[in-house]
């Protein structure tokens, strides 16, 4: 259908700045409205399914929508559009921090197949991902986000497209054998991840979302949840481990009802798989700790008498910490997960920053070692073969 809608747009010329005949100013912002839609559309169904989008950056940005109210414009205006003082908080604000978001989406995680704007190197990832900084915080200067939800809403997704963004940059969704990942320090990229997902889903489960929770619906996050489970197999602190386990496996669980063609599509396998991998490594940690907790209960006194416990005996398991962000106590009655709280303070916050830990000049680093990299590199690898197994016969 999406193909279809494409193609009829084309047939009447939206994708032309100047169509070649006369339409009104108002006929002409819903066209740019409309051409705008396909190509968000667009790009959710090419991250829903890993592949390839059919429209180009270029299309789309060459003639965007005014950045306007639904009521500055209305059938049979006769003057031009009217403006508004740059950093108005419009109607259209929200769509057009999402359109500039999506356009770096296709310079970035796309190949030059389809985007002739693809890039590759880091430094040029890093820009493009500036860029859009740049763009959506000039266009929510006028945010207020303590006076609407809509306006907190667009603002809390702002972040979770900067943050995810930067996991693009870093971990490409498709395969590439000229990409080479920085190396990064500590678990930057595990904490990117899991907060990309905690924001996401406090901005879903926010009540006074519930209005635009339809638009969330139509990005499933797998590629931040991979991302972060494949850190995750590799992790080597128990701490860190509990610390992020919690929204990882939350998220991992609500996916599975919203993911493209639920439990049998070319994502969720693959995805299965390197979950059980995590789990796997976190029984290991889980272990590792039980036995120097059990050690360390040994004293000085019960050693030099000879003392040894003739059976195993069951150590008590810590509090886990409290998670990242409080996801409050209400339960969803559909999918029986927590609920995010009203939040408390509404302050703008910095854009999320995973650059200052990544390190180029570290000698050390051979790619091909590192097993965070090479846990994700095969679950993309994974994708695509599940992409060519489900068009085999059964």
């Amino acid at each position: 259908m999406l193909s279809m809608a494409l193609r009829v747009a084309q047939a009447l010329s939206l994708h032309l700045v100047e169509p070649p005949f006369y339409v009104t100013p108002f006929e002409q912002e819903m066209r740019n409205r409309v051409w705008l839609g396909i190509g968000i559309l667009d790009v959710a169904a090419s991250l829903d399914r890993a592949s390839e989008p059919m429209m180009q950056a270029i299309w789309i940005d060459s003639h965007p929508p005014s950045n306007i109210n639904d009521e500055d414009i209305w059938f049979g205006m006769p003057g031009p559009i009217p403006q508004h003082p740059p950093g108005t908080f419009t109607d259209m604000t929200h769509s057009l921090v999402i359109a500039s978001s999506t356009s770096v989406t296709r310079s970035l995680a796309f190949a030059d197949f389809i985007e002739p704007k693809a890039v590759e190197l880091m430094g040029q990832r890093q820009q493009a991902v500036h860029g859009f900084q740049q763009t959506a915080a000039f266009l929510l200067s006028g945010c207020r986000p303590d006076q609407s939800d809509f306006q907190w809403y667009a603002q809390k997704l702002a972040g979770v497209m900067s943050s995810w963004l930067q996991l693009a940059c870093l971990r490409p969704l498709y395969k590439s054998k000229t990409f080479t990942p920085p190396k990064i320090h500590g678990d930057a990229l595990l904490k990117l991840a899991a907060d990309n997902l905690q924001t996401s889903q406090e901005a879903y489960s926010y009540p006074g979302a519930a209005r635009w929770r339809w638009f969330g619906s139509l990005w499933v996050p797998w590629h931040a949840l991979a991302v972060a489970i494949a850190e995750l197999c590799v992790c080597k602190d128990p701490s860190i481990m509990s610390r992020y386990w919690s929204v990882v496996d939350e998220v991992y669980q609500r996916s599975r009802f919203i993911i493209a063609d639920s439990q049998q599509g070319m994502l969720w396998k693959p995805m299965e798989r390197l979950m059980a991998q995590a789990r796997t490594r976190r029984k290991e940690l889980q272990e590792q700790e039980s036995a120097s907790q059990a050690m360390s209960r040994f004293t000085f006194n019960d050693l030099a008498t000879g003392f040894m416990p003739q059976q195993p005996q069951t150590i008590p398991q810590p509090a886990p910490p409290p998670h990242m962000l409080d996801m409050g106590t209400a339960i969803d009655p559909q999918t029986g997960l927590h609920m995010a709280a009203p939040p408390t303070s509404f302050a703008n916050v910095p854009w999320p920053n995973v650059w200052e830990a990544m390190d180029f000049n570290d000698t050390t680093f051979v790619p091909p070692n590192d097993n965070a990299w090479l846990s994700y590199e095969n679950f993309i690898e994974n994708v695509y073969e599940c992409a060519d197994s489900i068009f085999l016969p059964r």
